[in-house]
């Protein structure tokens, strides 16, 4: 799940000026090596942010999932970024695990 400096770069890509992506969104598990970076996600309002339901499949507490906001690296998220934590969890009521049909969430700041 983690990911090396290596494996996070695009090739040929350019680098992004810091706060350029405030609505970028991290999600962020301490178990995970590395980045610490488990999925992603889209800051939809002051309150909402937008991801995967399949990010919390194998998450037993959401207390210890932080989200970082609009970091342009995910190895050093600049003085721009925001760190917050997961107030609530609003999976798609007919998300299935199996095959992964409506699998969309919302995740109350």
């Amino acid at each position: 799940l983690g990911h090396d400096d290596d494996t996070t770069r695009v090739v040929g890509g350019a680098d992004a000026k810091p706060g350029a992506w405030p609505w970028i969104v991290s999600l962020k598990h301490p178990a995970i090596p590395g980045t610490r970076h488990l999925c992603g996600g889209s800051l939809i309002t002051a309150k909402w942010v937008l991801t995967a339901a399949h990010c919390f499949d194998r998450i037993r507490k959401i207390g210890v999932v932080y989200l970082v906001i609009g970091a342009t690296q995910l190895t050093k998220p600049g003085p721009g970024a925001q760190l917050r934590r997961i107030k609530k969890l609003v999976r798609h009521e007919h998300y299935n695990k199996n095959d992964k049909s409506n699998d969309i969430a919302l995740l109350e700041l």
